[in-house]
């Protein structure tokens, strides 16, 4: 039921938002009240009566454990209100007063009436209540009564130390306490010492989260700079453990905010300041960024980088004492010189832990550098040191390199002592050499580019190179392409890079290396152990250099891949080679090719080689031997084609038309057996005589070859013999084109015979050739147990004897035969008849024209020559050229002017044209003898079924004889039509007349072309000629280059001899200097030394004695001190207790005049209670007011006499106490 009487009319006048709170509140069992965001909505204020609502609310509900107020405009009357109601709930674990300014007036009502009766509360919450120091003491007296708290918030308030100091002395009665939560107050550096050393008891792990934080971070965040907040947010986020500042432009304000929050942030582990810049001028910055550095106890890594220190680095050195965690140091670019460096070399022996300690560009110098050669021994934790660009000296490096510890370095480290020193001048030498600066900056960082490629290195910039490269540790990969400088900088610079331990990736190509920097090359690469990349490519070692190499391969356990290529090695340096080459079990590519590699070293190789699983046959590894040597003999057009073959991999080797090898191949030959892997061999056109015959032998150790193709090359029997038996060792060839060569059939016999052995060709040409019927059987019984071999009008034998009967017939004649074989669709001509018709007219283009002459051709079954004026000649032609086209059906020679001779040659073919159905030779000069050999040609030809041979000059005995003789044969339809009785003279004239001229245009064609083949044989030996010319001058210019070589070698050893002279003489010279001084102070100490001993001994027993005279009052100064100190303890130990005697009678005095109030109030209470019985029994009360107020009277002054009696009794004891301490 509702235990509430009296809610309705509670209802009625409470605020809404209160009434729905409540009842919420009672709907979920009546335990948690939460009181947020009231009196928020536009133009809603808070009223009194609101809050004594609240508290009745709180009187009827007794059961409530947890309490919420927040954002509700509670002041410190309105606690003063609610204190008696919340005091009443004995079951509340929970109470939360937030976001309210109830001040340090409402802290103290909490903690004097409310708090001492809530002693099951596990959770207070008091945070951003605008608390100071005073509040925060009244709730440290009010605490111990929380003898069950678990849980404090007391964030975003104005607690000072202390406020801190009266809490720290309360915690400790908190045997509960789990969860401290004090961040955002105005704690320093003493309050946050009370509260460690107050906690220090909480160790065991009781505690989940107990952090003083930042404190007056509020405050703090509207006066710092926006970039110092969000650089402080960020580390706040992470823990308050690491701090970064890049970049930031400071004023002294935004300094002094810096520093606060360093002191703020006690757990710092990491700071870094870099780059940080500020006004000129500006006084005090320093002042507050040192201390606030020093208060981070815990700080493992310090860098204070491009950061302007000066007259800081004293005070710094001092707060350094205390950071004996820190193990990184890092003031590189910070104005450090050699004055400073003093200051920081007495704070480094108190750093136990450091082991980094980084330095570089200042300004520290020698002076500096031998300050550091005395403290860095001192500090035993130390790897590494950096001190580039400090404008360190020689006599500051020789004192850095006798130092022990720097040889300690050098032992865990690996490196040379320029590591650790670095790159003294670095800005200078940026300014003289730009150009390499761009490249080599990056490589210098450690986390930096791993990768350094110079091409075309000028010889003044080898030295500068070689300054720098010690400092870059972490090069990974060095690439010099065309290094071009004299041998003793190369041997200086071959020095450097043998100090790059990490590098794994280096070449050299390109780069002559002479004999006398060979060694210190090879001295180098025995160094770079991690080296697994080497390329040697173009340098020229030789043999002399294979031996070096060879020494040191074995210590490159990681090589991977060795590039030895055009070093001008032979036999010696590749056995060298061989031995070395088995120890390498990782190398997986190694290259060798143009080198000058003989037969013994190349066994000795592939003997090595098949020993190494990694690596692949050795033909393919040990590539082409002797290059430069064979380029600088052979013809430019050839090794043009080479070297277009060697960028396809070394798969397609072409001469096409236009391009004349010559007799002397034997370069060619030789480049062909460098050339394992070609794939196909294009030689149109190019090879003449027993040129060829060097050719064809070279081609049988072509064993990878799949296409062959050597058309136009006038090639005889013998050749094709030859080559028959150079191919039986391609069983790869798939292409195989011997058109337009003289091959007959011997040599097509001899073919035929290896063709049974290419069991994968799949394509083959041999048109144009003088193959008879012998050969062609031969061929076809071959082709025929190939079955692969594609067929059709372009493959196989082919049309035999184009070239011949092309020279002997006319060329309207040719013309006409072209045209017709071109056709319509030029697929049917084989692509040597194109290749002559391109080769004859020069165009291409010329085809189109052809195809418009006046030939009628329906199909590869029709001949059509009416019209055109050949003549005998051209019909002899024709006859000649007929056998072959054995698919001629219609034959039409009508109107060409042909006679008996023509007639008669015709008719000797005919009968070989056994498909022939239809002949016309009308509108002719055909005679007599003519006809009779045609007709006696047609009785043998069973397949004619028509033939015309009107408008002739045949006679009636021709004609009689025409008809007896197709009468006999088969039966032909015959045409005779109207013949001619007598042939006229003007038209024999004609006739004679147009021969003579067709004769004298062939005898000019004759002419014309003997000229051009004349002059064709002058332009190729003046060719010859220019290449002799050319050959000669290369020769020249190398014999000069050599000498050259030799002059400036022998200068070389010249100065060289003259620097070790002069150096010799040096030294003689030191050494008779030293030898003359020792043997003056060997003198001077023989006739002074015994008196200065003895004064040094006695001079050293006074200042013995001196010394133990000021240890002995020392140690009575100390012993007095300690007596002091122990009374001073003592003192302090008295006064504190008196002073805690006076804090429990003050807290006694408090508790007294609450009792007080709450008597007033029971009085008050019982006086009600008095007038409301005697109104209900209407009789007067038991009591008068008169007679309570004088009781009250009474127990007042009863109390108060107690109260003074204890006061005067206190105050002789502070009296006593004082004169004690006194």
């Amino acid at each position: 039921g509702d235990d509430w009487h009296g809610w309705d009319v509670w209802e009625e006048g409470t605020l809404p938002g209160i009434v729905e709170i409540v009842r919420e509140c009672r709907t979920n069992g009546g335990t948690k009240l939460s009181v947020m965001d009231l009196f928020m909505a536009e133009g809603e204020t808070k009223r009194d009566e609101d809050i004594v609502s609240l508290a009745d609310a709180l009187y009827h509900l007794p059961d409530l454990q947890k309490l919420f107020f927040s954002s509700v405009q509670l002041v410190d009357k309105d606690i003063e209100v609610l204190s008696e109601s919340i005091g009443r709930l004995k079951d509340l674990k929970e109470l939360t007063v937030m976001g309210d300014p109830i001040g340090d007036t409402g802290v103290r009502i909490l903690a004097s009436c409310v708090l001492p009766k809530l002693t099951d509360l596990t959770m207070l919450n008091l945070g951003l209540v605008g608390m100071t120091d005073t509040g925060a003491a009244a709730l440290a007296e009010a605490l111990p009564y929380l003898t069950n708290l678990e849980m404090l918030y007391i964030f975003r308030n104005k607690i000072g130390d202390s406020g801190a100091r009266a809490m720290a002395k309360t915690l400790p009665r908190l045997t509960g306490l789990k969860t401290f939560l004090l961040t955002n107050n105005l704690i320093g550096p003493i309050g946050r010492a009370a509260l460690a050393e107050a906690l220090s008891w909480l160790s065991c792990g009781q505690q989940d989260y107990i952090d003083p934080g930042f404190q007056g971070w509020a405050h703090w965040e509207t006066e710092a700079k926006s970039e110092i907040v969000e650089v402080v947010n960020e580390c706040r986020s992470n823990g308050g453990t690491h701090l970064k500042c890049d970049g930031v432009h400071m004023s002294a304000v935004d300094v002094v905010c810096l520093s606060q929050a360093l002191l703020q942030l006690a757990d710092m582990e990491k700071l870094s300041l870099s780059g940080i810049t500020h006004k000129t001028g500006v006084c005090g910055i320093h002042e507050h960024l040192t201390p606030a550095i020093g208060s981070l106890t815990n700080l493992t890594e310090l860098r204070i980088v491009y950061y302007p220190l000066d007259s800081c680095v004293f005070s710094l050195s001092e707060v350094l004492r205390n950071m004996t965690r820190l193990t990184l140091l890092d003031l590189s670019g910070s104005e450090v010189s050699c004055d400073h460096v003093s200051h920081l070399c007495d704070a480094l022996p108190h750093l136990p832990c450091l082991d980094t300690l980084i330095l570089s560009h200042n300004e520290i110098g020698d002076e500096g550098a031998m300050d550091l050669a005395v403290a860095l021994p001192q500090l035993p934790s130390l790897k590494s040191v950096w001190l580039e660009d400090n404008l360190i000296g020689a006599q500051g490096k020789a004192a850095l390199a006798e130092t022990t510890i720097v040889s300690k370095l050098q032992c865990m480290t690996g490196s040379v002592i320029a590591p650790g020193i670095g790159f003294q001048g670095w800005d200078n030498w940026c300014l003289e050499n730009p150009d390499l600066a761009s490249s080599v900056r990056d490589c210098l960082d450690d986390d930096g580019d791993k990768h350094l490629s110079l091409r075309r290195l000028k010889a003044s910039e080898v030295l500068p190179l070689t300054e720098s490269l010690p400092y870059m540790h972490g090069l990974e990969a060095l690439d010099l392409h065309g290094v071009q400088t004299h041998d003793w900088d190369m041997a200086v610079l071959f020095s450097a890079i043998g100090t790059l331990k990490g590098l794994t990736e280096f070449g050299l190509s390109g780069v002559q290396i002479g004999e006398s920097v060979i060694i210190a090359l090879t001295e180098a690469l025995g160094n770079l152990n991690a080296l697994s990349w080497l390329s040697l490519n173009g340098t020229m070692i030789g043999d002399i250099g294979a031996l070096c190499v060879s020494k040191y391969l074995p210590k490159l356990t990681e090589i991977s891949m060795l590039d030895l290529r055009g070093n001008g090695i032979s036999d010696k340096g590749a056995m060298a080679l061989a031995q070395a080459l088995p120890l390498l079990t990782g190398l997986t590519a190694l290259h060798l090719s143009d080198n000058q590699i003989g037969a013994e070293g190349t066994q000795a190789l592939t003997d090595a080689i098949l020993s190494m699983p990694s690596l692949e046959d050795g033909a393919h590894i040990i590539g082409w031997q002797g290059w430069d040597h064979w380029e600088q003999q052979s013809p430019q057009h050839i090794v043009e084609g080479v070297k277009r073959c060697r960028a396809s991999n070394g798969y397609r080797l072409e001469f096409f038309v236009g391009v004349e090898l010559g007799d002397d191949v034997s370069s060619l030959s030789a480049a062909l057996l460098q050339l394992p892997d070609l794939r196909r061999l294009s030689l149109v056109d190019c090879i003449r005589g027993p040129a060829l015959e060097t050719l064809v032998s070279a081609i049988r150790n072509l064993t990878s070859l799949q296409s062959l193709d050597l058309s136009l090359n006038d090639m005889c029997d013998s050749v094709a013999s030859q080559l028959a038996e150079s191919l039986s060792s391609l069983k790869g060839l798939r292409t195989l084109s011997l058109q337009g060569n003289s091959i007959g059939d011997p040599g097509a016999i001899a073919l035929s015979k290896t063709l049974l052995q290419l069991r994968g060709l799949t394509n083959l040409e041999m048109e144009d050739n003088r193959i008879g019927h012998d050969g062609t059987v031969a061929m076809q019984l071959a082709m025929a147990h190939l079955p692969k071999l594609q067929s059709g009008m372009c493959a196989g034998i082919g049309w035999q004897g184009w070239d011949m009967w092309e020279r002997e017939s006319p060329d309207e004649v040719v013309d006409i035969m072209r045209a017709w074989l071109g056709g319509e669709d030029l697929s049917c001509v084989s692509p040597l008849a194109r290749r002559m018709m391109q080769k004859m007219d020069g165009d291409t283009h010329d085809m189109d024209q052809l195809l418009e002459m006046s030939v009628e051709r329906d199909s590869c079954s029709q001949l059509s020559l009416s019209g055109h004026s050949i003549g005998d000649e051209g019909v002899e032609a024709v006859a000649k050229i007929l056998p072959k086209l054995l698919d001629t059906l219609e034959l039409d020679l009508s109107n060409t002017g042909m006679s008996d001779a023509g007639a008669v040659a015709l008719a000797g073919i005919l009968a070989s044209l056994r498909n022939l159905h239809k002949l016309d030779l009308s509108n002719n000069c055909v005679g007599h003898s003519g006809s009779v050999a045609i007709s006696k040609a047609l009785e043998r030809l069973k397949s004619l079924q028509e033939f015309s041979i009107e408008n002739n000059e045949i006679g009636p005995a021709a004609a009689r004889y025409l008809h007896e003789g197709l009468s006999r044969g088969p039966r032909i339809k015959l045409e005779l039509g109207h013949q001619r009785r007598r042939l006229q003279k003007k038209h024999l004239k004609k006739r004679e007349k147009k021969q003579l001229k067709e004769r004298t245009r062939r005898e000019k064609t004759r002419v014309e072309r003997e000229k051009r083949e004349r002059e064709m044989e002058r332009q190729k030996k003046e060719r010859e000629e220019r290449e002799r010319l050319e050959r000669e001058r290369r020769e020249a210019k190398e014999r000069e280059r050599k000498e050259r070589e030799r002059k400036r070698s022998e200068e070389e050893e010249r100065q060289r001899a003259d620097r070790e002279r002069l150096e010799r003489e040096r030294e003689q010279r030191e050494k008779e200097e030293r030898e003359r001084r020792e043997r003056e102070d060997a003198e001077y100490l023989r006739l002074h030394g015994r008196e200065e001993i003895q004064s040094l001994k006695e001079t050293n027993a006074s200042l013995r004695s001196d010394l133990e005279t000021e240890r002995n009052r020392a140690n009575q100064a100390e012993i007095e001190n300690a007596r002091l100190m122990e009374k001073v303890a003592t003192l302090e130990s008295t006064l504190e207790r008196e002073r805690d005697r006076e804090r429990e009678r003050e807290f006694e005095r408090q508790r007294q005049a609450v009792e007080v109030a709450a008597l007033k109030k029971e009085v008050a209470i019982l006086k009600d209670r008095n007038q409301t019985l005697s109104k209900a029994a209407s009789k007067p009360a038991r009591l008068s007011h008169s007679e309570l107020d004088r009781l009250v009277s009474i127990e007042i002054e009863r109390r108060e006499r107690v109260e003074r009696q204890r006061i005067e009794r206190e105050q002789r004891a502070a009296e006593e106490a004082e004169r004690v301490r006194q």
